[in-house]
């Protein structure tokens, strides 16, 4: 390159010089940036934020371990809600019951069947909301004081969280009507078809958990660990469905908005009205039933077992018993 003339030569030292400075640039970018990664990283969580958690929303029903219930519905996101009442406090904690189709009643070859829970397939067309306790002395005694409705006997077994009983079919609807004005809100009794939807929470087994009775998952007579008191227990004691709902089998009988009838008329599928003294269904067996086959009222009328989903059996509107209770139902549409 010496040998060149002058011009060459000052051209090529420009040249060198400019290779130079380009290398100088690119080493001093990829030492302050670092080499690019092959794969974009995952996004950040922000801190604080919380991520979703399926299997605890799963509740109890959903549980696998050994001892644990078992579900075979498809695993169900549990969705809650909560009124405020415009006399202050809270109205019941309530579950969201998706839409759907089920075979309410039982077959031929379910153990303890009675003749009354004719097989057949009813549609859920809307959405609904549930409470998920039954009704406790505590939310019934809310409205008690402002309704100034009489609060009835616990029987000295303990108010507060025990569900509340000795309330008839008229004292039940006159709680969601409060219900109604205190929110905003239309409250009612869930008819006898929302109830069993609810309650098997997508089975066909004779109960929520499957077709084996486990006396230690409910209160009933007999039943761990309330084999000798014979008493209403405090809700949510026992293990819930995969929607969420407690006791809803033993514990209480409840009321429910439909009229009773014996073949399965489509009365299932609707309330009544207020006014209509007709005998209304009740649903899901109490702590006075025995965890085996038993008569129902006389011999000649056959035998069941009066705690599975399937079971039904009334009461006139106008009867308070220790066995009855209720849970309400919120519309959505």
């Amino acid at each position: 390159m010496f040998n060149m003339p002058r011009s060459q030569q000052g051209l090529w030292l420009i040249i060198i010089l400019l290779l130079i400075l380009l290398g100088l640039c690119l080493g001093f970018g990829f030492w302050r940036d670092g080499p690019s990664p092959s794969t974009p990283p995952a996004p950040s969580v922000p801190t604080g934020a919380s991520q979703p958690d399926n299997q605890s929303n799963n509740q109890a029903a959903n549980q696998t371990s050994a001892g644990s219930p078992t579900n075979t519905a498809a695993p169900h996101i549990i969705e809650q809600l909560r009124d405020t009442l415009a006399s202050g406090g809270q109205g019941p904690e309530l579950v969201l019951v998706p839409a759907g189709s089920f075979q309410m009643g039982s077959p031929d070859s379910e153990p303890g069947r009675y003749p009354n829970e004719r097989l057949h397939t009813v549609t859920i067309e809307h959405t609904f909301a549930i409470s998920r306790y039954e009704i406790s002395f505590d939310e019934y005694a809310l409205f008690a004081q402002v309704s100034g409705h009489p609060l009835p006997s616990d029987q000295d077994w303990g108010q507060k969280q025990h569900p509340v009983i000795n309330v008839s079919w008229q004292d039940a609807v006159a709680y969601t009507d409060w219900l109604s004005t205190q929110t905003g809100q239309h409250y009612r009794l869930p008819t006898e078809a929302e109830w069993e939807y609810a309650a098997r929470a997508g089975t066909q087994t004779a109960y929520w958990w499957g077709d084996t009775f486990k006396p230690a998952w409910l209160n009933c007579y007999g039943c761990d660990p309330n084999k000798e008191l014979s008493t209403p227990l405090p809700v949510g004691q026992f293990p819930a469905n995969a929607f969420g709902l407690y006791d809803v089998l033993g514990n209480v009988w409840e009321w429910t908005c439909s009229n009773y009838s014996e073949t399965y008329d489509g009365s299932e599928t609707r309330c009544s009205e207020a006014a209509d003294e007709s005998n209304k269904a009740i649903r899901g067996g109490s702590y006075q039933n025995r965890p085996v086959v038993t008569p129902r009222f006389t011999p000649q009328e056959g035998e069941r077992h009066a705690l599975r989903c399937a079971v039904r059996d009334y009461f006139y509107p106008d009867d308070r018993n220790d066995i009855l209770g209720f849970r309400v139902v919120r519309t959505l549409q």
